[in-house]
């Protein structure tokens, strides 16, 4: 692929090791989160800390309190602001959220008590978006709050299925924040997706897999024994795909 603007690539990591991994295979930014088998999850302040004290990238941490819906009360609202508050003294460039009524429509007072306490942090809306009622009213409400980024896969089950809303979605936005595609974004179709829709960086996973230690029992039903590692030849390919 010949492009004349490069393609940001933003990896999807759960360690300071695999920032350094993403960095090794090329990429430019990192998205931290913990749990990524259940969508994301927020990390721990320490793997926070030390990811942002040792990456060599600049370092979006995903803020989400529990898996499930985007419905949040009062109290899941206060610990996000809280991990906000946190985050301002770590170092981190970002910070991923989102939040919706049970209507599908963005929960403005969480949005708005969020902006007053990010400081200096980019606040990124993540997926949540895919679950709005309104799509382009909600780039609308979001863009006026000051986000810089939506993380969308085009409301579908995957970033090629939903190319046609993310190119449109691109266009309505252009100027006022960034669309940033997801969803099973691999070097094979990312070429593809990005001359469908226009988008100038893609968001990604580069899963390699730690087989289990011998005699190591699954502490639970999510538990497979093996954890995911992010493989900088999988983001070597994908730097490759886009130059």
């Amino acid at each position: 692929m010949n492009s004349s603007t490069k393609i940001l690539l933003e990896v999807c990591v759960q360690s300071p090791a695999d920032c350094a991994a993403a960095a090794l295979g090329g990429a430019d930014r990192v998205e931290l989160c913990q749990a990524i088998e259940m969508g994301g999850l927020s990390p721990s302040p320490g793997v926070i800390a030390a990811s942002c004290a040792s990456s060599p990238l600049p370092v979006v941490v995903l803020v989400r309190p529990r898996p499930g819906d985007f419905v949040y009360t009062t109290a899941e609202v206060d610990a996000v602001t809280r991990d906000l508050e946190h985050l301002r003294e770590t170092g981190a460039q970002g910070a991923a959220l989102g939040a919706l009524t049970s209507d599908g429509d963005v929960d403005l007072p969480a949005i708005e008590t969020w902006v007053a306490a990010k400081g200096e942090l980019e606040l990124v809306f993540h997926r949540a978006f895919d679950s709005c009622r309104a799509p382009l009213e909600t780039i609308e409400v979001l863009a006026a709050q000051g986000i810089q980024r939506v993380l969308t896969s085009g409301g579908a089950a995957t970033a090629a299925e939903g190319a046609e809303n993310l190119a449109a979605w691109i266009e309505a936005s252009r100027g006022r924040l960034e669309i940033l595609p997801a969803g099973t974004i691999r070097a094979e179709n990312v070429a593809d997706l990005i001359a469908g829709t226009g988008a100038d960086q893609v968001h990604f996973r580069a899963p390699g897999v730690i087989d289990p230690l011998k005699n190591r029992l699954p502490l639970g039903t999510l538990d497979p024994g093996q954890h995911e590692v992010t493989d900088a030849d999988l983001v070597r390919a994908m730097r490759a795909a886009v130059s």
